[in-house]
């Protein structure tokens, strides 16, 4: 697909913060280019910054789509389960943070062929229900 690149607002790690960065992608439909954007490799700039991804590295980029509303459902990315606890958790808020930036939606469900399934909130807690930003709150960007 071709068109005019988009900008789209990405959530990375530096340190145990989350850290925007603006990162520029082909449109398509839906949240494509937004988890396309989320799912690319650093930038060599990016990673002189300290910059870091708690995602899975993986050939295939992230598949989702607006389910209902201001819900955003992902596929659970390849290897997520396979990451500690605690990468699972970052890995999440980085998913919450981009996909609220740039798109209608307030919340995010992973799901797995099309069901729920449950993730860790920032506390560790297992949710059953669409993660918000308030889930996260503690990776939320540091205010310069």
């Amino acid at each position: 697909m071709s068109g005019v690149p988009l900008s789209v607002q990405v959530y990375l790690l530096q340190g145990s913060y989350l850290f925007r960065v603006t990162r520029t992608v082909l449109p398509g439909p839906g949240l494509q280019p937004t988890l396309s954007a989320l799912s690319a490799p650093l930038s060599p700039d990016e990673q002189a910054q300290g910059l870091r991804t708690a995602l899975p590295t993986s050939i295939q980029p992230m598949r989702g789509l607006m389910a209902r509303g201001d819900i955003a459902q992902v596929e659970v990315p390849a290897g997520f389960d396979r990451l500690p606890v605690q990468e699972q958790i970052n890995a999440l808020g980085q998913i919450v943070f981009t996909i609220t930036a740039d798109t209608l939606a307030t919340g995010v469900q992973l799901v797995e062929d099309g069901r729920p399934v449950a993730v860790p909130d920032a506390s560790g807690q297992l949710q059953n229900r669409p993660v918000t930003r308030e889930d996260y709150g503690v990776l939320a960007p540091r205010i310069e």
